[in-house]
């Protein structure tokens, strides 16, 4: 959701035709689903508009199919779930055409938390509230209803796609409880329904946050089972669950979060427990890619899938030496230091780092910015600048020469951006220190250098159209057709996605934060213009009120 949710056909052909480029043969394939669960749940006694309440708006599909919510962002119109099923149909026709093995939404007992109201003496567990959404129940495999649902949901889901034979569906992502359920009895009933529709059936599963915990692992019937491992470029959880207990398991990484812009890698983390794992009694089955969000940081994903191609993992610096070169078309010697720099720098690994280096100008404004986004987060930069600095410098003495090729302009922006966004502290602090020693000339000398460089950034970002707001609410409205109600919710679901994330405080506020041109100036600068007009009026012997940034 926080990269696909507009694109339209060529974009997703354009996506498939690259993913078979680079080996991957799993690929996740959940658009669409909307429609299986509306008929799933009007064969239970729902109207269609008891059953649109359950669905979550375009925005928000993966946290409702990973039953983290229900309902936020929708209702959706009936033009939206009819031309979502003809763009999965042709998904799915491209991804079975190149020999792919599509991964479609798996029925694993979760559904609407209101269910025992619609069917009296139905036996579900509620799950509580994911922040401020409620998630959906689980439904108890003891109940006869599991067994019925669960077929009609293969049913419903055949008659729309067409035949599969692996799906994805997790129980108690990122919370829930267990209490009073049979993990065991869950997870059986689950794979025996997914068998029932298909004797081959795969049941790929995250691995995230402590799951799949021992008590699900010892009840799966492992040849049919994938558990895909999240965040190798940080943690190294296949090691003290000795490869999940035998369970066969594919060394995934993240490093990407919210779409977050920022430059972020762990290369070197990534070839060393690559190593390791395929070195352990355990080895991975498969490389995976479970980015939250795509269109950034290429480098990582080249390397990545340059080990799938390999029998051991690639010497980083000499495939970055050779990678260079080819991505933008020449042999000079300021291309392979200048990615040197890089890889001592903005894509070497710091500790603590897991998340991206956080840009300042997207923070929410105080006299202590931290984090911009709310889970481990930080706007530390852990590596030498001028590194960074030297390496835009070098490249852009190549320009003659690279000007002409796409990644080499792209790479210039997004270097140049993260080079900006980190010496943006630097004013940023001289402001902040300056109002606390009450020198009004200093605060107003850096608080305007700090806006200076902020609208610099913005006149920046526009150099690419991969980072233009203006593209992403583009892309939302357009993808609802002629329908102007599902128009306006797209474009509703897309601006709270990257600012807030809900209408209301939720603790995901600023989660996906972007360095866009567009959002810079009319999200993030008037929240620091406040902030600014605030400790002015406070030199100035003034009290104001602090601002409601939320509100803002």
């Amino acid at each position: 959701n926080y990269t696909m949710a507009w694109w339209d056909w060529p974009r997703w052909e354009r996506e498939i035709d690259l993913l078979a480029a680079n080996g991957i043969d799993l690929p996740l394939a959940i658009t669409g689903t909307e429609a299986v669960w509306l008929n799933v749940l009007q064969r239970f006694g729902y109207s269609k508009d008891e059953a649109k309440r359950f669905v979550a708006g375009p925005g928000y599909t993966a946290w409702w199919l990973m039953g983290n919510l229900e309902g936020r962002g929708g209702p959706v119109a009936d033009s939206w779930v009819e031309s979502r099923v003809a763009l999965q149909r042709r998904i799915l026709a491209r991804m079975r055409e190149l020999g792919m093995r599509p991964v479609l939404q798996g029925f694993v007992g979760l559904v609407p938390d209101d269910l025992p109201r619609k069917i009296p003496g139905t036996r579900v567990v509620a799950q509580g509230r994911w922040l401020a959404d409620q998630r959906p129940a689980v439904l108890l495999p003891e109940d006869p209803l599991f067994a019925r649902l669960a077929a009609a949901w293969y049913e419903e889901q055949a008659k729309l796609f067409g035949p599969g034979d692996a799906f994805a569906g997790d129980l108690f992502h990122e919370g829930g409880t267990t209490q009073g359920i049979s993990v065991a009895a869950t997870v059986r009933a689950v794979q025996q329904a997914m068998r029932a529709h298909d004797p081959r059936a795969l049941w790929v599963i995250q691995g995230w946050g402590g799951n799949p915990k021992g008590e699900l692992l010892s009840a799966l019937d492992r040849k049919h089972t994938l558990v895909v491992e999240l965040c190798n470029e940080f943690w190294r959880n296949w090691e003290p669950t000795r490869g999940f207990d035998g369970t066969p398991w594919a060394f995934g990484t993240v490093v990407i979060y919210g779409g977050n812009t920022a430059l972020h890698g762990r290369l070197d983390t990534i070839a060393a427990n690559l190593k390791a794992a395929l070195d352990s009694p355990t080895p991975p089955v498969a490389i995976a890619m479970a980015w939250e969000g795509s269109e950034s940081n290429p480098v990582v994903n080249d390397y990545l899938w340059e080990c799938r191609w390999s029998e051991k993992v690639p010497d980083l610096h000499r495939w970055l030496d050779g990678y260079a070169g080819r991505r933008y078309g020449t042999g000079r010697p300021e291309v392979r230091e200048a990615w040197k720099l890089l890889l001592r720098s903005a894509y070497a690994s710091w500790p603590n780092q897991r998340r991206p280096g956080e840009s300042v100008f997207c923070a929410r404004p105080s006299l202590d910015v931290r984090k911009v986004s709310p889970f481990a987060a930080s706007i530390e930069v852990p590596y030498d600048q001028r590194l960074l600095r030297e390496a835009v410098r070098l490249l852009l003495e190549v320009a003659p020469d690279c000007s002409r090729h796409e990644p080499y302009r792209y790479d210039l922006v997004d270097f140049t951006r993260q080079f900006m966004a980190n010496a943006a502290q630097i004013p940023y602090r001289e402001m902040t220190a300056a109002f606390r020693a009450r020198d009004a000339a200093g605060f107003e000398r850096a608080a305007g250098q700090f806006l200076g460089m902020l609208d610099d950034q913005n006149r920046l970002l526009a150099a690419d159209p991969r980072f233009l707001l203006g593209r992403w609410l583009a892309d939302a409205r357009a993808a609802a057709g002629g329908d102007a109600a599902q128009r306006a919710q797209n474009e509703s679901n897309a601006r709270l996605l990257v600012t807030t994330w809900t209408e209301e405080r939720s603790g995901l506020g600023d989660y996906a934060w972007r360095e866009w041109n567009g959002l810079l100036e009319r999200y993030y600068r008037p929240r620091w213009a406040a902030f600014l007009d605030d400790l002015r009026g406070r030199l100035a012997g003034r009290h104001p009120s602090p601002t409601n940034f939320f509100a803002l």
